[in-house]
């Protein structure tokens, strides 16, 4: 058999099939190949020599702000994702019912896979200039109805941001109304944190499993700590029932001495997202793409394999994307990354401006999208 493409010699990680090892992949009509029980040499179109690199699924990057022709904070999605590796990604809520059907419209011309939240704001995070509008009065429910019997294949669950200057003295009443909702959906609700007043514990203890704690080890506001510097033991009793924790970066979302505490304890991430946007992408305090974060990671002391579970295996099965994404068994969408890791002194800097010191950076070389080499640096 000829192949279309075959990886060479590279590190494979691929968490849901328990295998990190070095090894070859092969690529045909876009789909990983088995070319375990072959015989015979093995021939390619295009080999890629990864002796060396890292090689792993395509990355899912499970929370962005990718709307940039509908909001403020978004930003174009295949420019900020597909030359860090990322193939797969969740929008994290930056379109509401008034707006999400020209959200899709802008994905259909796009290359990566993608789920959605609904925002329960009307009109998602329109603006920098004004919250968005959560009063559950303001919600158009039958609008809602229809978008998730139209669109549910796309739509992963809704997003409500609690923070004070949104949510106001009524963040506990809008967050039980917004779980009455979901609930009628049939639907999980992802919950902004950060800069909220609301005591976290018992905000917690009202998720149900499936549902996403969204930014867990940011610093402003009420946090996942108590006064002590202990995990409040609420969080541990989440996680157990299945209660989802995302450690989305962004700007604002990321404290290092929240981080260190809670995974000293063992309060791990479920996810590791970047929470890219326009706040952070092009900003002095630059955080660009998903690797980044992962190397704040493993600069945190979290290895190199739980990392990668956690921006490949674990979103696609909670985006409802294991069909088609975080794996590189035979017969999926050939998705791949391909990383370096660079080792030297770096600084990561996080929304506090607490400097953390890390000695590996993992670095981006290329980007394989069902079976095509899209990305390619120009030192690999």
């Amino acid at each position: 058999m000829k192949l279309d493409l075959l990886i060479k010699n590279g590190r494979v990680i691929d968490t849901g099939a328990s295998i990190d090892k070095k090894m070859d992949l092969g690529v045909k009509n876009g789909r990983f190949a088995d070319i375990t029980q072959l015989d015979e040499p093995l021939e390619a179109e295009r080999v890629l020599e990864a002796e060396g690199y890292i090689v792993t699924p395509g990355l899912i990057d499970s929370h962005v702000h990718v709307f940039d022709k509908g909001c403020d904070l978004g930003i174009p999605a295949d420019l900020v994702t597909l030359p860090y590796g990322v193939t797969a990604v969740g929008e994290g809520g930056s379109c509401g019912i008034s707006n999400y059907r020209s959200f899709l419209a802008m994905m259909a011309c796009s290359q990566l896979h993608y789920k959605m939240l609904l925002n329960v704001s009307p009109s998602g995070l329109s603006t920098f200039q004004y919250p968005e509008t959560i009063l559950p009065e303001r919600w158009d429910l039958e609008q809602m109805y229809r978008a998730f019997d139209l669109d549910g294949d796309k739509i992963m669950g809704l997003k409500l941001r609690i923070s004070d200057n949104v949510a106001g003295e009524r963040g506990m009443y809008i967050l039980k109304k917004s779980l009455e909702l979901a609930e009628r959906l049939n639907t999980r609700l992802v919950v902004h944190v950060t800069d909220a007043s609301l005591d976290q514990a018992a905000l917690v203890e009202l998720l149900r499993k499936d549902d996403i704690y969204c930014h867990v080890y940011q610093g402003f506001g009420e946090t996942i700590l108590e006064q002590n510097g202990r995990v409040k033991k609420a969080f541990f009793q989440a996680q157990s029932r299945g209660v989802i924790l995302d450690a989305a970066s962004g700007k604002n979302n990321f404290c290092f001495n929240v981080a260190k505490n809670a995974m000293a304890e063992g309060l791990l991430p479920d996810l590791i997202c970047s929470d890219v946007s326009s706040m952070n992408y092009l900003a002095e305090y630059v955080e660009i793409g998903l690797p980044y974060i992962m190397s704040k990671f493993l600069a945190l002391g979290m290895p190199l394999v739980e990392i990668v579970k956690r921006v490949t295996e674990n979103p696609a099965k909670i985006m409802g994307l294991s069909d088609r994404a975080g794996s590189l068994q035979p017969g999926y969408p050939a998705d791949a990354a391909i990383f370096k890791i660079k080792e030297g002194d770096f600084a990561f800097i996080d929304a506090m401006n607490q400097r953390l010191g890390g000695n590996k950076m993992l670095v981006p070389m290329a980007t394989v999208r069902g079976g095509c080499l899209i990305y390619k640096n120009i030192e690999f």
